[in-house]
């Protein structure tokens, strides 16, 4: 029987680690079904690589596309074509504790107001649990293939909503039972953003509690760190402890150095980490490879500032008085550990980077840009 489809004359990166070879791979039935130096060429297709490099998909493993896959076909498209042509296969979404899903009618509008930046437009969210969204993409089709992590905002917000301060027993019981079945539903792991809300309010007792969930399960616990400046060796202590406590894989999401007097500090978490490493902490990273980074807007907030969403920081802004305060915390408060208490900031990106070094992605109103 000849093969669907077969590539040949292709210098072949076959993900192994070992060095790239000449070959041809063969696929049938939409799988790859033999790769190397193939004796039998027939094939219903043959595409001559012309000695280009063949590999498989790449796995994006740190996206907010989380909004997209839901839409329809042509908009999947269009916002994701960019990934189709890097050869990007494989999406994981729900990262730095940011996530859709599971949803209470007291935290769906508190999750929708710290998601908008990520919202490309509105549409009903059809869906409560892991489950549920998983079952959605698979009905509806999509134009990568997608990966979950449970957010540990969502779990946050509905169990104590967006308020600092530790979670009670109750809460995070509550919240390990979630963890648990949305594990149980498709999730590959808990991911966490502590540089936002509600994830800034979390003690690292409380992720230790969550991380033992995900050690049972034998999954991963991805970490939007604490800070990434005056507090960032303090935050990758948390991780690693987070890692120690519980017995649970750790990854350090975009391993970086936010505002030039702090980029030294890089090759010291490098050793930090590979030392953890070697006495069986299971730890991992990324990195991004540029000098700039893409978030929310509220991220350059202060804690207090954000309690109770989005509305409650619009009102306060509104507030010519709580507005001064606002401004003149943003520009003179200097992040100390540990962060999340009373008054505590995790990572004053303003104070770190410079209001010059902080450009709006976009704007919905284009009178207001001017």
């Amino acid at each position: 029987m000849p093969w669907d489809v077969l590539i040949k004359d292709a210098i072949i990166v076959d993900g192994s680690g070992e060095a790239p070879f000449r070959g041809a791979v063969a696929i049938n039935k939409e799988r790859i079904a033999a790769v190397g130096d193939l004796r039998d060429p027939a094939a219903l297709v043959t595409v001559d690589a012309g000695g280009k490099y063949l590999a498989p998909g790449f796995i994006d493993i740190h996206t907010h596309a989380d909004l997209i896959h839901p839409l329809e076909h042509t908009d999947q498209f269009r916002l994701l074509e960019g990934k189709v042509r890097q050869g990007i296969t494989t999406e994981i979404v729900g990262n730095c504790g940011l996530g859709v899903f599971p949803l209470t009618h007291e935290s769906e509008p508190l999750i929708r107001g710290i998601l908008a930046w990520m919202t490309p437009r509105d549409f009903p969210w059809n869906w409560k649990l892991a489950g549920d969204y998983l079952d959605q993409l698979e009905r509806h089709g999509v134009l990568l293939n997608v990966g979950a992590l449970q957010a540990h905002g969502p779990l946050r917000l509905g169990a104590i909503g967006l308020v600092p301060g530790p979670a009670g027993s109750a809460a995070i019981a509550r919240m390990k039972s979630e963890l648990e079945r949305s594990l149980d539903q498709g999730a590959f792991g808990l991911s966490t953003g502590l540089i936002y809300p509600p994830g800034m309010y979390t003690p690292t007792e409380e992720l230790q509690s969550l991380a033992r969930v995900v050690s049972e399960k034998q999954a991963v616990v991805t970490n939007h760190i604490r800070g990434s400046s005056e507090t960032l060796l303090d935050a990758v202590r948390e991780i690693l402890s987070i890692g120690a406590a519980s017995g649970a894989r750790v990854h350090h999401s975009h391993n970086e150095a936010v505002g030039r007097k702090h980029w030294t500090k890089i090759e010291t978490v490098l050793e930090m980490e590979e030392q953890a490493s070697q006495k069986g902490i299971r730890v991992s990273y990324d990195m991004f490879p540029y000098f700039g980074a893409a978030t929310m807007m509220l991220a350059i907030y202060p804690p207090w500032s954000l309690e109770g969403g989005v509305p409650s920081l619009l009102r306060r802004l509104a507030d010519p008085e709580t507005r001064t305060r606002i401004r003149r915390d943003i520009e003179n408060v200097t992040p100390q550990w540990p962060p999340w208490k009373e008054n505590g900031w995790p990572h004053n990106l303003v104070r770190a980077t410079g209001w010059d070094q902080i450009y709006i992605g976009s704007i919905a109103d284009p009178s207001l840009s001017k």
